[in-house]
């Protein structure tokens, strides 16, 4: 199976390959060089269900905060950072 490195560095992985290993668009995929030439690994995320995190912040949030004042503090943060 060959392909080539277009002039943007660009390489075509052959659908038969991407299927074979699942890779969808968007897939992020780790570039590790060794002796013989590049592996690519996807890079996963362990799945973690909602209820494993469900509530790991209780306690932590004192009262309920709404969209505006989320808008605020983020524009207060973007300010701050810009200074």
């Amino acid at each position: 199976m060959k392909t080539r490195v277009s002039s943007k560095g660009q390489i075509v992985i052959p659908k038969s390959v991407r299927n074979r290993f699942h890779w969808k668009a968007g897939t992020v995929l780790e570039i590790e060089e060794t002796e013989r030439g590049v592996v690519l690994s996807p890079i996963t995320h362990p799945s973690v269900s909602q209820a494993e995190v469900f509530g790991c912040l209780k306690g932590e949030i004192s009262k309920s905060v709404s969209l505006e004042d989320m808008d605020r503090a983020i524009e207060e943060m973007a300010r701050k950072s810009s200074e």
